[in-house]
């Protein structure tokens, strides 16, 4: 019956010991792609936009493309065979003067209509001059982005310019919108903290009871005259 109790004990420390290691899980989320109301610049029809920004910022920048870019010439990439590609250049400038640029790709395929939208096929860097650490939207198998952005390592006004267009089109974007993302933490959790300890507890007293010795009874003896 100790043995069964020594081990009642033993696994209802395991329990609590789990418990309260799972009471201090985070849980990690964000507003991606950022709502309408974070919006640290928008402007339509325009090929640039400023916005100021503060260090720490995480910045997500997206720009719709132009009415008739879908229209034209295209140009043929080898990484992306049977697509008629269309290249963008977004330049981000930062407080310094110093600049990020991303090569992003734009295409559909070679039969397609001109009705058909463009789609991004990649974006990439192909300047970093540290205004933007671009890390967390890395791509690790395919080295390149999810999205343009990333967290703002300067304050101040930081300059964005669509440019080098190839082929070259006349229309700029439909818009370009930058926003900041929020990050939240959570611990949902925490509740598991108490009960974690008094099931540690009560998993102990059950153990030391277990391992307590019985006391024998002394076995009194007649006295022989």
């Amino acid at each position: 019956m100790r043995t069964w109790f020594l081990a009642i004990g033993l696994v209802t420390i395991l329990a609590g010991i789990v418990m309260t290691s799972s009471s201090g899980s985070a849980k990690f989320s964000s507003d991606f792609p950022g709502e309408n109301k974070n919006r640290a610049a928008y402007v339509e029809n325009s090929w640039n936009v400023s916005a100021n920004l503060v260090k720490g910022d995480f910045l997500f920048f997206r720009f719709l493309q132009g009415a008739e870019w879908r229209q034209g010439l295209f140009d043929i990439d080898e990484e992306f065979s049977g697509q008629a590609v269309l290249y963008v250049g977004v330049n981000v400038t930062d407080p310094r003067g110093n600049t990020t640029i991303y090569l992003c790709k734009l295409g559909k395929p070679q039969t397609a209509g001109e009705e058909v939208v463009l789609n991004f096929l990649d974006k990439n860097i192909t300047r970093d001059e540290g205004g933007i650490d671009p890390s967390w939207f890395y791509r690790r198998p395919t080295n390149s982005y999810y999205e343009v952005g990333g967290t703002v390592q300067f304050n101040g006004t930081y300059r964005f310019v669509i440019g080098n267009v190839y082929p070259n089109r006349k229309d700029p974007p439909s818009s370009i919108d930058i926003r900041k993302v929020t990050f939240t933490t959570e611990h949902p959790y925490t509740y598991l903290l108490p009960s974690g300890i008094a099931v540690i507890g009560v998993g102990a007293t059950i153990t030391v009871f277990s391992l307590r010795k019985k006391t024998k009874p002394s076995l009194g003896g007649k006295t022989k005259h």
